[in-house]
């Protein structure tokens, strides 16, 4: 069985708490500064602060598949 819950994108107390508690963590980010930093963070701060050590990305808002993986490694080359 799955959950996904949708929370705030900012890194929050009740955002690292609830984000902790799960198994993996699904990080949905787009092509902009800000989604790409803040998405960075979450993933640092989980993987260091509460050993959260699986990660799944979607990249939203994208026209074709090659547009999402370019989102996809700018975040990859971050982290």
């Amino acid at each position: 069985d799955y959950m996904i819950i949708d929370t705030a994108a900012v890194i929050s107390e009740s955002v690292l708490e609830f984000s902790s508690t799960s198994r993996s963590v699904l990080v949905v980010v787009t092509d902009d500064i800000v989604s790409l930093t803040d998405a960075y963070a979450l993933i640092k701060v989980l993987h260091r602060h509460f050993d959260v050590d699986q990660f799944y990305v979607v990249s939203n808002m994208v026209r074709t598949e090659g547009e999402g993986e370019i989102v996809f490694r700018k975040l990859k080359r971050t982290t």
